[in-house]
């Protein structure tokens, strides 16, 4: 294309996926995917947006200041794990976690980068009533990565429990009253450490989850996205309606899957 459009200095904005998000939505992302991989190799990385609604008191990150590694790395994701049933479970998700802190710690200046490009501050939603959200610093090219979604915990909806990556974050997913407002469906037909996501969480959806007392990290501001609109009262399907046309025109930037599971990145 001649001239790439872009994005001003204006709040982020992009609804979560969900449970209902369709097989036409998968294949969007994945083409999505397929297409910034491709740009990634041809050019060095862009920079990075984030998404979700409320930043969270400071404390001891398994991954703090550990930023994310350059695309080839990634792939030491798809290692397998042997072993079936909730075993193949556990040790898959655990198998994730170890990968993905070792990636932390060989690219920081890959994720200081992209910090680079965004601010968390007061959300502009319901007149800060939605806590914070993430901002552009500058004007960012549409297609350009902003930022990478944290994963605090791997659960499914088979009913098994969410799985945290450190005993502290385990706590805060077992607890009571836990926020759920960060869950992130992970579309697409990635393989999870070598084996099929949904055979390992009994044929249902895999998500990753936030656990926000968590120190944030450079680069992993994905979830301080807020979703551009709310559902009015009553909530009925006229509101339902409206709600979804208000929060696609809001949107401004969008998670695809990028490398192997459960990796996801925030595009413009």
């Amino acid at each position: 294309p001649a001239a790439s459009p872009t994005l001003d200095e204006s709040q982020l904005f992009c609804r979560s996926v969900s449970r209902g998000d369709n097989e036409m939505m998968v294949k969007r992302r994945e083409l999505l995917l397929a297409w910034c991989t491709t740009a990634c190799f041809c050019r060095s990385f862009s920079t990075a947006f984030t998404n979700t609604n409320r930043l969270l008191p400071a404390s001891a990150s398994p991954f703090s200041a550990r930023p994310f590694p350059p695309f080839g790395r990634l792939l030491s994701l798809a290692a397998p794990i042997d072993g079936d049933g909730e075993y193949a479970r556990t040790q898959a998700i655990r198998g994730a976690f170890d990968r993905l802190e070792h990636l932390h710690e060989t690219s920081s200046a890959f994720f200081q980068k992209l910090d680079k490009l965004v601010v968390v501050r007061a959300s502009s939603i319901d007149g800060g009533a939605a806590g914070r959200g993430l901002f552009a610093r500058k004007n960012i090219k549409a297609g350009s990565i902003i930022s990478f979604y944290p994963v605090h915990g791997i659960g499914g909806d088979d009913g098994s429990a969410c799985v945290g990556a450190s005993d502290d974050i385990q706590k805060y997913f077992d607890r009571e009253g836990a926020d759920t407002s960060y869950v992130q469906y992970l579309v697409g037909s990635r393989p999870f450490m070598s084996q099929d996501s949904k055979e390992l969480f009994g044929g249902e959806a895999m998500y990753i989850d936030v656990d926000p007392t968590v120190q944030v990290d450079p680069g992993w501001l994905s979830h301080f996205i807020n979703d551009g609109a709310t559902v009015d009262l009553p909530g009925d399907e006229a509101c339902m309606l409206d709600y979804y046309t208000r929060s696609r025109a809001a949107k401004n930037c969008v998670h695809v899957p990028f490398g192997p599971c459960p990796v996801i990145a925030t595009v413009a």
